[in-house]
């Protein structure tokens, strides 16, 4: 059992660290780079209010898949017998490779598809990912478990808060080339995860 505060451990930090490029590479995904490529004319939408109905209705697909994923899929993937690092590595390439494949929509039906497969995805990822650290948890920290798994957390709010602010370093088309990079984050994240992955089961078993 470990007495150094989880702050300073190194499984949970590289954890938190791969949280922080996930918050980056999905902060912008669902408002800000959505809203800029809606006003391209290729989408046919005259108004603001226009782009923010259709915004808000791409969120319902990306929710229903979201939700079904992260509970119903998740639960019967595990059920038969499918590990979290193949949940993790599935779910994870679909993410990136439809948050990337945003930058080559043209019509509205892309956004729609693509945030379907987007939310199924993400949401068999969180799943998967927010129950990796559980057994670690327990066995080194059991006297601090709340305060461990706590840790990676502001990292991915920090993310959150810094991704839409780097937005603009990318060019003048950066609500292009703006979801290739938030893909690529998306992409590091989840190699890092398996390699925490990975660590996690050994540190558990020693």
């Amino acid at each position: 059992v470990a007495k150094r505060s989880p702050w300073f451990d190194p499984i949970l930090l590289l954890m938190a660290f791969a949280y922080f490029l996930f918050g980056c590479g999905t902060s912008s995904t669902n408002v800000a780079l959505p809203s800029l490529l809606l006003a391209e004319p290729s989408f046919g939408l005259r108004s603001g209010p226009e782009v923010a109905r259709t915004i808000g209705l791409t969120q319902v697909p990306y929710g229903v898949m979201l939700t079904a994923m992260q509970t119903v899929g998740y639960i019967r993937l595990t059920k038969s017998s499918v590990s979290d690092q193949a949940c993790i590595t599935v779910s994870g390439l679909l993410l990136g490779l439809s948050t990337a494949l945003f930058s080559l929509s043209t019509e509205r039906h892309h956004l729609f598809l693509l945030y379907t497969l987007n939310g199924g995805a993400m949401g068999l990822f969180f799943g998967a990912y927010l129950n990796l650290p559980n057994a670690y948890v327990a066995t080194v920290y059991p006297e601090a478990i709340a305060q461990a798994r706590s840790v990676p957390f502001p990292f991915y709010h920090l993310g959150n808060f810094l991704g839409p602010l780097m937005l603009p370093l990318l060019g003048e088309r950066f609500f292009r080339t703006g979801w290739l990079v938030a893909g690529g984050l998306q992409w590091l994240s989840v190699a890092l995860i398996l390699v925490i992955a990975s660590r996690l089961a050994e540190a558990t078993r020693a």
